[in-house]
């Protein structure tokens, strides 16, 4: 069980880190779609 907690912390981890590299990437594709449109 405690494995387990470490590992889905882990990944809360890695998720995060993850979404917080890939946001500023997705709002300038979504602003140059609406620049092209």
């Amino acid at each position: 069980m405690t494995q387990r907690l470490t590992n889905l912390y882990f990944w809360n981890i890695f998720v995060t880190t993850l979404l917080a590299f890939c946001r500023p990437y997705v709002i300038l594709m979504l602003q140059g779609a609406k620049t092209k449109n």
